[in-house]
Protein backbone atom coordinates (compact mmCIF):
# COMPACT_ATOMS: atom_id res chain seq x y z
CA UNK A 1 0.00 0.00 0.00
CA UNK A 2 1.03 3.47 -0.88
CA UNK A 3 -0.18 6.90 -1.59
CA UNK A 4 -1.72 6.65 -4.96
CA UNK A 5 -0.66 10.15 -7.18
CA UNK A 6 -3.87 9.08 -10.06
CA UNK A 7 -6.33 12.18 -9.27
CA UNK A 8 -9.29 9.70 -8.78
CA UNK A 9 -7.69 7.30 -6.53
CA UNK A 10 -6.05 9.91 -4.59
CA UNK A 11 -9.31 11.58 -3.93
CA UNK A 12 -11.01 8.55 -2.67
CA UNK A 13 -7.93 7.65 -0.41
CA UNK A 14 -7.62 10.88 1.11
CA UNK A 15 -11.42 10.88 1.37
CA UNK A 16 -10.89 7.77 3.54
CA UNK A 17 -8.21 9.58 5.61
CA UNK A 18 -9.39 12.82 6.23
CA UNK A 19 -12.49 10.73 7.92
CA UNK A 20 -10.59 8.85 10.14
CA UNK A 21 -8.53 11.38 11.20
CA UNK A 22 -11.42 14.16 11.97
CA UNK A 23 -12.78 11.00 13.99
CA UNK A 24 -9.52 9.61 15.98
CA UNK A 25 -6.27 11.30 14.77
CA UNK A 26 -5.23 11.74 18.14
CA UNK A 27 -7.06 9.02 20.21
CA UNK A 28 -6.16 6.44 17.74
CA UNK A 29 -2.90 7.12 15.29
CA UNK A 30 -1.53 9.81 18.02
CA UNK A 31 -1.32 12.71 15.22
CA UNK A 32 -0.98 15.92 16.49
CA UNK A 33 -3.97 18.41 16.68
CA UNK A 34 -1.64 20.65 14.12
CA UNK A 35 -1.13 17.62 11.86
CA UNK A 36 -4.74 16.69 11.72
CA UNK A 37 -6.00 20.32 11.03
CA UNK A 38 -3.38 20.77 8.07
CA UNK A 39 -4.18 17.52 6.22
CA UNK A 40 -7.93 18.65 6.75
CA UNK A 41 -7.45 21.90 5.07
CA UNK A 42 -4.87 20.37 2.38
CA UNK A 43 -7.76 17.46 1.43
CA UNK A 44 -10.63 20.23 1.28
CA UNK A 45 -8.73 22.50 -1.02
CA UNK A 46 -7.53 19.35 -3.16
CA UNK A 47 -11.01 17.97 -3.15
CA UNK A 48 -12.34 21.99 -4.46
CA UNK A 49 -9.91 21.94 -7.15
CA UNK A 50 -10.52 18.22 -8.65
CA UNK A 51 -14.02 18.54 -8.04
CA UNK A 52 -14.63 21.86 -9.95
CA UNK A 53 -11.87 20.49 -12.95
CA UNK A 54 -13.69 17.50 -13.33
CA UNK A 55 -17.36 19.21 -13.73
CA UNK A 56 -15.70 22.04 -16.16
CA UNK A 57 -14.49 19.13 -18.34
CA UNK A 58 -17.73 17.50 -18.08
CA UNK A 59 -19.27 20.66 -19.50
CA UNK A 60 -16.30 20.76 -22.17
CA UNK A 61 -14.31 23.25 -20.42
CA UNK A 62 -10.67 21.95 -20.05
CA UNK A 63 -8.95 24.91 -18.60
CA UNK A 64 -5.70 25.19 -18.02
CA UNK A 65 -5.99 27.62 -14.83
CA UNK A 66 -8.32 24.71 -13.62
CA UNK A 67 -5.60 21.97 -14.40
CA UNK A 68 -2.81 23.98 -12.67
CA UNK A 69 -5.15 24.92 -9.40
CA UNK A 70 -5.84 21.19 -9.08
CA UNK A 71 -1.86 20.37 -9.48
CA UNK A 72 -0.84 22.49 -7.00
CA UNK A 73 -3.51 21.77 -4.06
CA UNK A 74 -2.70 17.69 -4.67
CA UNK A 75 0.96 18.30 -4.06
CA UNK A 76 0.19 19.80 -0.99
CA UNK A 77 -2.40 17.30 -0.33
CA UNK A 78 0.61 14.84 -1.38
CA UNK A 79 3.20 16.69 0.91
CA UNK A 80 0.89 16.37 3.78
CA UNK A 81 -0.19 12.88 3.70
CA UNK A 82 2.95 11.53 3.35
CA UNK A 83 4.02 13.22 6.58
CA UNK A 84 1.10 11.54 8.30
CA UNK A 85 1.63 8.07 6.37
CA UNK A 86 5.14 8.09 7.54
CA UNK A 87 4.35 9.26 10.99
CA UNK A 88 2.02 6.11 11.44
CA UNK A 89 3.53 3.78 10.38
CA UNK A 90 6.86 4.21 12.30
CA UNK A 91 4.71 4.54 15.47
CA UNK A 92 4.64 0.98 17.49
CA UNK A 93 1.56 2.13 19.64
CA UNK A 94 -0.45 2.39 16.65
CA UNK A 95 -2.21 -0.95 15.96
CA UNK A 96 -1.88 -3.20 12.66
CA UNK A 97 -5.73 -3.06 11.87
CA UNK A 98 -6.04 0.64 12.43
CA UNK A 99 -2.99 1.22 10.17
CA UNK A 100 -4.39 -0.80 7.41
CA UNK A 101 -7.49 0.93 7.65
CA UNK A 102 -6.11 4.42 7.20
CA UNK A 103 -4.20 2.85 3.74
CA UNK A 104 -0.78 2.55 5.68
CA UNK A 105 0.92 -0.55 4.96
CA UNK A 106 2.15 -2.83 8.06
CA UNK A 107 6.12 -3.92 7.96
CA UNK A 108 6.21 -7.73 8.44
CA UNK A 109 8.41 -8.67 11.54
CA UNK A 110 12.05 -8.94 11.18
CA UNK A 111 13.11 -12.64 10.80
CA UNK A 112 13.83 -15.02 13.57
CA UNK A 113 17.33 -15.32 13.54
CA UNK A 114 18.53 -19.44 13.20
CA UNK A 115 20.97 -20.21 15.81
CA UNK A 116 23.89 -22.36 14.95
CA UNK A 117 23.30 -25.90 15.10
CA UNK A 118 23.90 -27.78 17.96
CA UNK A 119 23.91 -31.51 16.42
CA UNK A 120 26.87 -33.06 15.76
CA UNK A 121 27.13 -34.79 12.04
CA UNK A 122 27.43 -38.32 11.75
CA UNK A 123 30.17 -39.15 9.44
CA UNK A 124 30.50 -42.87 7.44
CA UNK A 125 33.01 -44.14 4.93
CA UNK A 126 31.17 -45.11 1.82
CA UNK A 127 34.11 -46.64 -0.42
CA UNK A 128 38.02 -45.74 -0.45
CA UNK A 129 39.30 -45.55 -4.11
CA UNK A 130 43.30 -44.85 -3.81
CA UNK A 131 43.60 -41.33 -2.48
CA UNK A 132 39.69 -40.53 -2.59
CA UNK A 133 37.61 -40.90 0.53
CA UNK A 134 33.32 -40.91 -0.55
CA UNK A 135 31.72 -40.10 2.65
CA UNK A 136 27.91 -39.48 4.19
CA UNK A 137 27.34 -37.33 6.24
CA UNK A 138 23.69 -36.59 8.46
CA UNK A 139 21.84 -36.65 11.80
CA UNK A 140 22.01 -40.44 12.07
CA UNK A 141 18.86 -40.88 10.82
CA UNK A 142 19.58 -39.95 6.99
CA UNK A 143 18.71 -36.26 7.09
CA UNK A 144 20.08 -32.50 7.99
CA UNK A 145 18.83 -31.39 11.64
CA UNK A 146 16.82 -28.63 11.67
CA UNK A 147 18.28 -24.61 10.75
CA UNK A 148 21.05 -26.57 9.09
CA UNK A 149 22.08 -25.59 5.42
CA UNK A 150 25.41 -27.54 4.54
CA UNK A 151 28.00 -29.47 6.97
CA UNK A 152 31.82 -28.50 6.61
CA UNK A 153 34.00 -31.45 6.40
CA UNK A 154 37.80 -31.11 7.59
CA UNK A 155 40.78 -33.94 7.24
CA UNK A 156 43.79 -35.15 8.68
CA UNK A 157 46.64 -37.48 8.21
CA UNK A 158 48.13 -39.06 10.81
CA UNK A 159 48.31 -42.56 13.14
CA UNK A 160 46.01 -40.28 15.52
CA UNK A 161 43.46 -37.23 15.52
CA UNK A 162 44.83 -34.39 16.97
CA UNK A 163 43.02 -32.56 19.95
CA UNK A 164 43.98 -29.17 18.39
CA UNK A 165 41.25 -28.44 15.60
CA UNK A 166 43.57 -25.92 13.89
CA UNK A 167 45.70 -28.62 12.88
CA UNK A 168 42.64 -30.06 10.47
CA UNK A 169 42.18 -29.06 6.90
CA UNK A 170 39.08 -27.98 5.94
CA UNK A 171 37.98 -30.91 2.88
CA UNK A 172 34.64 -29.42 1.52
CA UNK A 173 30.87 -28.94 2.12
CA UNK A 174 28.01 -30.56 1.11
CA UNK A 175 24.29 -29.84 1.64
CA UNK A 176 23.24 -33.31 0.16
CA UNK A 177 24.77 -35.91 2.09
CA UNK A 178 27.73 -36.78 0.75
CA UNK A 179 31.11 -35.82 -0.28
CA UNK A 180 34.35 -37.12 -1.88
CA UNK A 181 37.83 -35.77 -0.01
CA UNK A 182 40.61 -36.15 -1.89
CA UNK A 183 44.07 -36.47 -0.09
CA UNK A 184 47.48 -35.88 -1.61
CA UNK A 185 48.31 -38.13 -4.96
CA UNK A 186 51.61 -38.98 -3.18
CA UNK A 187 50.62 -40.47 0.33
CA UNK A 188 51.69 -44.18 0.00
CA UNK A 189 48.78 -46.81 1.00
CA UNK A 190 47.78 -47.92 4.17
CA UNK A 191 48.44 -44.31 5.36
CA UNK A 192 45.85 -43.42 8.20
CA UNK A 193 43.25 -40.77 7.42
CA UNK A 194 40.55 -38.96 9.76
CA UNK A 195 37.49 -36.72 8.59
CA UNK A 196 35.20 -35.09 11.00
CA UNK A 197 32.12 -32.36 10.33
CA UNK A 198 30.02 -30.00 11.65
CA UNK A 199 26.89 -28.21 10.52
CA UNK A 200 26.61 -24.51 9.45
CA UNK A 201 23.31 -22.20 9.45
CA UNK A 202 22.60 -20.28 6.38
CA UNK A 203 24.90 -17.67 8.20
CA UNK A 204 27.69 -20.31 8.15
CA UNK A 205 27.92 -20.35 11.97
CA UNK A 206 28.58 -24.02 12.85
CA UNK A 207 27.74 -25.70 15.03
CA UNK A 208 29.99 -28.48 17.20
CA UNK A 209 32.19 -30.90 15.59
CA UNK A 210 31.05 -34.71 15.21
CA UNK A 211 33.31 -37.65 16.73
CA UNK A 212 36.14 -38.06 14.37
CA UNK A 213 36.36 -41.05 11.83
CA UNK A 214 39.44 -42.94 10.45
CA UNK A 215 40.18 -45.31 7.07
CA UNK A 216 43.48 -45.93 5.35
CA UNK A 217 44.29 -44.83 2.33
CA UNK A 218 44.77 -47.51 -0.30
CA UNK A 219 44.10 -48.82 -3.82
CA UNK A 220 40.54 -49.87 -4.61
CA UNK A 221 37.68 -51.53 -2.73
CA UNK A 222 36.04 -50.65 0.76
CA UNK A 223 37.86 -50.26 3.92
CA UNK A 224 35.61 -50.72 7.33
CA UNK A 225 35.09 -47.15 9.69
CA UNK A 226 36.12 -47.10 12.87
CA UNK A 227 34.64 -43.94 15.40
CA UNK A 228 37.32 -42.54 17.48
CA UNK A 229 36.22 -43.15 20.75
Amino acid sequence: MSIPLKDSALAAYSTNVDARLAASGASVYGLSPELVARYAAAHAAYLGAFTAMTLARAAGDWSESQTAAKNATRDVLIGCARQVYATVQADGRVRDPDKVLLGVHVRSAKRTRIPPPVDQPALSVRAVRERTVSLGVDNGAGKRPAGAVAARVYRFVGPAYPADFAAWTFAGATSDGRLDVAFPADLPGGTRVWLCAAWVNRKQEPGPTGAPVTTVLQGGGTLPVRVAA
